[in-house]
């Protein structure tokens, strides 16, 4: 008289019937899972080489704009040292804008 006890569907003492794993399906889950993988990381790659690119781009037009500005900005400043290089124009200048006064003939010394 023996007494079968049954554990989760099967009886206590008998070995558990293993089922054998599916080796093809298995690798073939990791390859597809490995190319799938793969071509991800190519996408995301590739998506962000075109937006680093396309963000440096606008990196050097900005510079550009900004020494185009310099440059006009230059060129007025040049102008206008050419403008008043002139011994005439910087008498002309200190005299209307600044309020000098020409020296007396008396106030002139020569020295030698």
């Amino acid at each position: 008289m023996g007494v079968n006890i049954y554990v989760a569907g099967s009886m206590l003492g008998e070995k558990a019937a293993h089922k054998p794993r599916d080796d093809s399906k298995t690798r073939s889950f990791l390859y597809y899972f490995f190319i799938i993988v793969v071509i991800g990381a190519g996408i995301f790659l590739l998506t962000w080489k075109e937006i680093y690119g396309m963000k440096l781009g606008y990196d050097i037009q900005q510079k550009e704009d900004v020494i185009k500005e310099l440059t006009v900005e230059n060129r007025a400043m040049k102008m206008n040292l050419m403008r008043l290089a002139s011994l005439d124009k910087v008498e002309k200048e200190a005299l209307e804008n600044m309020e000098f006064k020409k020296p007396l003939i008396s106030q002139i010394k020569i020295m030698e």
